[in-house]
Parts: C-alpha cells; structure tokens; sequence
C-alpha cells in the first residue's frame, strides 16, 4: 500500500514539474498561461479559522481550440489557520499550515468570460502545532475566468477548500 501511494506521489509531482516545462517550451501563440492568486483555505474540522495562501499556476493548453489544458498549481500558507484541540489539560488554539502541489486537467469554454472545470490530483502537507501530516487525493474545482481574472473554488483531497481569486498572464 505504501508503495502504491508513493507512486502516485511521485507522478504528481512529475506532472507538476512537466507543466511548466511544457509551458516554457510552448510557441508563442499562446499556448501557455500562468495565474498568480490570493487563497482563503478551509480546513474541514470542527471549530476551525480559514489559513490565506498564496498560489501560483502553471498551465498549457491541449490542442489548437484552447478548451483544454494541463495545469500545475503550488501554493503555500501566508497566514496560519487556527484549529481548536483538546487534551487533558483542556482546550486551546492551535496554529495550522498547509503545502499543496496539484496537477489537473482543466477544461474551459472559448470566449472572453470562460467556466472553468479542473479535475485531477493534490499532494498536501498539513503542519498542526509541530506535527506534520501528509495526504494524496483527487481534487476537482470550478470557477470562472474573466479577462485577466481568474475565481476558483478547489476541493484539494477531502480536507482541504480552497477559493481563489487569481491574476491570469
């Protein structure tokens, strides 16, 4: 089992990487896309405070029509969450952060204000008051693109919602 999760850690981060390669190495038609966004991230517990994040993604479209892409995205927190946790001494606060690579199929309507559907996989690294955990997952968004603007909602894994909102260049 161990083996089988580590594998599929290592694709994503294979894909995370192969897309901006890909990107970098794409004509100058644009074929490539990069958004840099702001995050309010939800740690799915009881009693918990959103974390702000920043994120940047790394996108290359698939095919002359530009309604699908592969996209990479890395994001890490800029302003902890806060979690409650109780032990024998009684409750208290605790500070959380959190690491995410993802690496997606993206697929948009052509035009100018674009919906925008994402599915694929997130590799996450949570740290809860010195403890640290990590998880692999499917992960799926939605959201739109409007000129340079870009607004998502991602589920990263099954503990983890993130909204965005983005500058697309």
């Amino acid at each position: 089992m161990m083996k089988t999760h580590l594998s599929f850690c290592v694709a994503a981060l294979l894909l995370t990487v192969a897309t901006p390669a890909m990107a970098f190495f794409g004509d100058a038609d644009g074929d490539r896309y990069y958004v840099a966004k702001g995050s309010s991230i939800e740690l799915d517990a009881d009693d918990s405070a959103n974390a702000t994040s920043v994120a940047f993604a790394f996108g290359q479209y698939l095919g002359d029509r530009k309604v699908a892409a592969s996209e990479s995205e890395i994001g890490i927190t800029v302003s902890n969450g806060r979690v409650r946790s109780g032990s024998f001494l009684g409750e208290s606060n605790t500070d959380w952060e959190l690491l995410h690579l993802g690496s997606f199929v993206a697929f948009q309507n052509p035009g100018p204000f674009k919906i925008k559907g994402k599915l694929g996989f997130a590799f996450t690294q949570l740290d809860v008051g010195g403890r640290s955990e990590q998880d692999f997952g499917a992960a799926y968004g939605v959201g739109g693109v409007f000129g340079p603007v870009e607004v998502e909602l991602t589920q990263l894994g099954s503990d983890f919602t993130q909204f965005s909102v983005g500058f697309r260049f």
